[in-house]
């Protein structure tokens, strides 16, 4: 019989393959951990470079805006434009949102449109579109502003300045007449316009006396208001000096030079008609 060494049972491993795949899969999600480690830390040092980078280029004035262009603004003049939309030359060029400064600017009731561009160069282009409105009224100390659409709106003190480039319109006048008339009339020609009063006479008691800011009047229908567009055209061919009046009487014909005296009477007789006395023979220049 053949002696055997003999062996520590101590030293003795039997062999576990579940051991082996949890080990296995410890040194996988080490491996991963350590991967999102070092993935974590280029992230941040990326981060943390363009923080500065950016820190440091929104110190320079390169970062600023170089040009702003505003378009389209009548009422408004170019730095209340750029007071609406929060927006100067000390503004980020980048920061200035397009959408946030149209909603600053559309919150204003007397603009209607806004687009805001960034060009090349750091410029800045506002363009808008301004609410069409005929002139304005006083009413209890405070200036309204007439549009177009019919609507009323409040004036804030701070944009009095715009007020110039609109009418003055007497408080008795009807406004809804005035609405229909001015439908057609451009905003050149009612910048044009200084006052505008009502006119009656025998025939109309809806007609407009339109003072123009060279002097002249012109008296116009509700129908023919619209011809107002071509007074600057025919104004040299008519006038040979301040002062002088005309009348459209219908869209079909031209406008009538009229001496003013006599349209202040006709307007007089209509407002006055003269009244007979019982008794005496009706007078047929008062028929």
């Amino acid at each position: 019989m053949v002696n055997r060494p003999s062996i520590d049972d101590s030293i003795i491993h039997e062999y576990d393959p579940f051991d082996e795949k949890r080990k296995k899969q410890q040194q996988r999600k080490r491996r991963r951990i350590q991967r999102i480690h070092v993935t974590v830390a280029r992230i941040t040092a990326i981060v943390l470079t363009i923080c500065a980078v950016t820190g440091v280029y929104f110190m320079t004035e390169g970062s600023k805006v170089r040009s702003i262009r505003v378009k389209g603004n009548t009422f408004f003049k170019d730095e209340e434009i750029m007071e609406l939309a929060k927006v100067d030359y000390s503004s980020r060029f980048y920061l200035c949102w397009s959408f946030m400064l149209e909603q600053r600017l559309k919150a204003n009731p007397l603009i209607d449109g806004v687009t805001v561009r960034h060009d090349t160069n750091r410029t800045l282009t506002i363009t808008v579109e301004e609410k069409p409105c005929i002139g304005y009224f006083w009413e209890e100390d405070e200036p309204k502003i007439l549009c177009k659409d019919g609507t009323v709106l409040n004036m804030s003190s701070r944009y009095y300045s715009g007020l110039s480039l609109l009418p003055m319109l007497d408080s008795s006048l009807d406004r809804k007449l005035l609405v229909e008339a001015f439908q057609n009339v451009t905003s050149l020609t009612i910048a044009n316009i200084s006052e505008v009063f009502p006119y009656v006479t025998t025939y109309d008691k809806n007609m407009f006396r339109v003072l123009m800011d060279d002097g002249n009047q012109v008296f116009v229908t509700v129908q023919t208001a619209v011809d107002l567009n071509y007074y600057l055209e025919i104004q040299p061919q008519l006038f040979q000096q301040t002062g002088a009046c005309i009348v459209f009487y219908t869209i079909t014909e031209d406008g009538h030079t009229r001496d003013c005296a006599e349209l202040d009477k006709e307007e007089q007789e209509a407002l006055h008609p003269a009244v007979d006395e019982p008794g005496e023979e009706p007078n047929p220049e008062n028929k």
